[in-house]
């Protein structure tokens, strides 16, 4: 019996662990000046693409509580980046689940680009290869092409990822 709520970004504690690493929100909070959701979620932004700020989020991989929020999180806060594509292919298991079609393992690129019919280099060995990816947008799962640094995705035909397992570097 899990639940997980969304902080409030406007929360006093939250503006001035953002204020703290962001000079313009510092400014406007010691100014006085009216801080909106937008002004706060953009200075999140500056500091996690500049490594001043990590966000933390929790939830159960067991339940699904707290997934939405990891989702929207990576898709609307963490940095996305063109370079990220030129990279090879990174990632990192953080959930494993069924449904109607089978296995599906949940992992978060960091880097590069997956296709179906690939090998990725696991952390371990393994030879399986990625036969389906959907990837996370707003509304739920979308069947892709392929799957690249910043984007949260679905891959199928991997029966020996572990959650917290990784491929590439």
């Amino acid at each position: 019996d899990v639940t997980v709520d969304d902080a409030d970004v406007l929360a006093a504690d939250i503006v001035e662990s953002v204020a703290s690493v962001d000079e313009s929100l510092l400014r406007r909070w010691v100014d006085g000046t009216r801080i909106g959701r937008q002004d706060v979620r953009l200075a999140m932004v500056r500091g996690i693409n500049g490594g001043s700020l990590t966000p933390l989020l929790a939830g159960s991989a067991i339940t699904g509580a707290g997934l939405a929020g990891l989702q929207r999180t990576l898709t609307e806060i963490a940095p996305h980046d063109a370079e990220l594509l030129l990279a090879p292919a990174a990632g990192s298991v953080f959930k494993i689940d069924r449904d109607d079609r089978g296995r599906r393992t949940w992992v978060r690129m960091w880097s590069g680009s997956a296709y179906p019919r690939e090998r990725l280099h696991w952390s371990r060995p393994s030879r399986e290869v990625v036969t389906e990816i959907e990837v996370s947008c707003h509304g739920g799962l979308q069947r892709a092409g392929r799957a690249v640094g910043g984007q949260v995705a679905v891959l199928r035909g991997l029966n020996g990822s572990r959650v917290g397992g990784t491929f590439g570097q």
